[in-house]
């Protein structure tokens, strides 16, 4: 699975796993995974667009 990485060091990254897809947090910044293929289904994008 990829991951994104955050431009403020260090990273603070948190996650949460859904059905179908796992989101991931990093610093200010987030992405949506698909849980069976790793692809990124959105992102990475701002916090601030939530």
């Amino acid at each position: 699975m990829s991951t994104i990485i955050g431009t403020s060091p260090p990273p603070d990254t948190t996650g949460e796993a859904g059905l179908t897809q796992y989101v991931q947090w990093v610093n200010s910044s987030f992405a949506i995974f698909d849980k069976a293929t790793g692809t990124v289904e959105y992102g990475p994008a701002g916090g601030n667009t939530l």
